[in-house]
């Protein structure tokens, strides 16, 4: 097998993958999690009321949000500093944010503001 093969074989597998999660997580009636990489994410924050999570994380809310057309799931702890901002924002019709993320692991900083 060539490099070209190899590769093609596992973009294709990964894609499959990654297609059959998110039919699982449909048929339960979730999305994907998602996690703002660095620099400015436009989002829209959906208007429905997150959910309420126990897990191996502590406490969490879970907002729908949705980044270039696709659903997400964003859980947040309670100690997160986005969620007071998603809190104050959260309403009954999509909100449009932009969320600056800077520095990576315990060094990571949040900035959240209305998107134009």
């Amino acid at each position: 097998m060539s490099v070209k093969d190899i590769q093609k074989w596992k973009e294709a597998k990964l894609d499959e993958l990654q297609k059959k999660q998110r039919e699982v997580l449909r048929a339960k009636g979730r999305n994907p999690f998602f996690k703002f990489p660095e620099g400015e994410t436009t989002i829209t924050l959906m208007p429905d009321l997150p959910r309420e999570n126990t897990g191996r994380f502590g406490e969490q809310l879970i907002f729908t949000i949705k980044v270039d057309g696709q659903l997400y799931d964003l859980p947040l702890r309670a100690t997160s500093p986005l969620l007071r901002h998603f809190v104050q924002r959260i309403s009954d019709k999509p909100v449009k944010l932009t969320v600056i993320r800077a520095g990576r692991d315990k060094s990571t900083r949040y900035s959240v503001k209305d998107a134009k």
